[in-house]
């Protein structure tokens, strides 16, 4: 039978160090560490600049007043050049366009891409390049009686004959019709766009003269038909 062991008081025993370890977690600690991640952000569509979103939808559908319902129904600009807007985007494929945004979605036509109304009550701006239109330019084109820019460029799917209307376009200062697949002749019409400084017509299939009047365009500082079949 061993002896009993001495007392010996707390406060004056010895006792080993105690060996630092590294504060590695366990696993457990380890996956309560780990981030929670965080839940998919929603991502809002910025509105459009220049108005009320187009197709904004209200109550999980919708809504009626940013819907296209007719040119009748259009305040912005006036019916017949809502009814050329209507007629460019039916007559060239518009569903089957590369870009396209807004046509045909609202009763606001200065939103859709490309449509600039800078007087706030007509169309004054067209630019459509590179949008993929295949068909033709409608003889409505002509409706647009304020329209001071139009370009229409980089279609290659855009064919047949420049509308003898584009020469109703009186405050037309730039007209770009370049790399499309055009053909026939120049209108003869184009000589009454008297505010006429830009006129690029290059890269085509058009055909033959120029027509004397173009030579009356006093305002035209440029005019180019390079690339066509012009005798």
């Amino acid at each position: 039978q061993s002896s009993p062991q001495p007392f010996i008081p707390v406060e004056d025993r010895q006792s080993a160090p105690e060996e630092s370890t590294p504060n590695i977690p366990t696993p457990s600690e380890a996956e309560i560490l780990l981030p929670t991640p965080a839940p998919p952000a929603t991502v809002t569509p910025p509105a459009p600049e220049q108005g009320p979103g187009i197709s904004s939808l209200q109550n999980g559908g919708v809504s009626a007043q940013s819907m296209f319902t007719s040119c009748a129904d259009v305040t912005q600009i006036p019916q017949l050049e809502c009814e050329a807007l209507v007629a460019l985007y039916n007559s060239t494929n518009g569903p089957n366009w590369a870009n396209h945004p807004g046509w045909l979605e609202s009763n606001t036509p200065c939103n859709w891409g490309g449509v600039n109304c800078e007087s706030g009550t007509n169309v004054t701006r067209l630019h459509l390049e590179m949008y993929n239109l295949q068909g033709t330019i409608p003889a409505e084109i002509g409706n647009f009686t304020k329209l001071k820019y139009l370009a229409i460029i980089h279609n290659p799917g855009l064919t047949g004959s420049i509308p003898s209307e584009i020469g109703n376009l009186a405050e037309l200062t730039n007209l770009y019709l370049n790399n499309n697949q055009l053909t026939g002749a120049i209108p003869s019409t184009l000589s009454n766009l008297s505010s006429l400084t830009y006129l690029i017509l290059n890269n085509n299939h058009l055909t033959g003269s120029i027509p004397a009047g173009i030579g009356n365009l006093r305002q035209l500082e440029y005019f180019s038909l390079a690339l066509n079949q012009i005798s």
